[in-house]
Formats: structure tokens, sequence, C-alpha cells
């Protein structure tokens, strides 16, 4: 994808976009590191199963969504 986004547009643009969203994903993933824990046996942690069946009926949705709407676009 990076390549074909570097043709259509400027590759320091293409670039930009590309730092932008790995930064956004990763301070989105160390935002959400429940699992994580350096005090010891006691540390309080929710489990992160809920956070991934959450996660992933939403990518399940948005992909059926998807396919939906290319269906009936023809």
């Amino acid at each position: 994808m990076l390549p074909n986004a570097i043709e259509s547009m400027d590759s320091l643009e293409a670039y930009l976009w590309f730092a932008a969203g790995f930064v956004t994903f990763y301070v989105v993933e160390q935002y959400l590191s429940w699992h994580h824990c350096h005090r010891g046996a006691d540390c309080d942690t929710p489990p992160v199963g809920t956070l991934v069946l959450v996660a992933d009926g939403m990518h399940n949705l948005i992909g059926g969504l998807a396919v939906g709407a290319s269906f009936l676009a023809g």
C-alpha cells in the first residue's frame, strides 16, 4: 500500500501520513496496555479479554459493512 500511496501523492506526504499513523497507534497501544505491571503480585489489572472481544467485534462489523456496501455498489 505504501508504494501505491507514494505514486498517487508526494513521497514526503505519504511518509508523513505513514509516520502519523504509526505514532498514533503506538500511543493508543501504550495507553490501553493494561496487562503490564512492575509492582509485583499485587497488581490489579483488568482482563484484556474484554478489550480483544470488543475490538474484534468492531472489526467484523466494519468489515461486514464494507463488503455489503461494495456488493450493493456493484
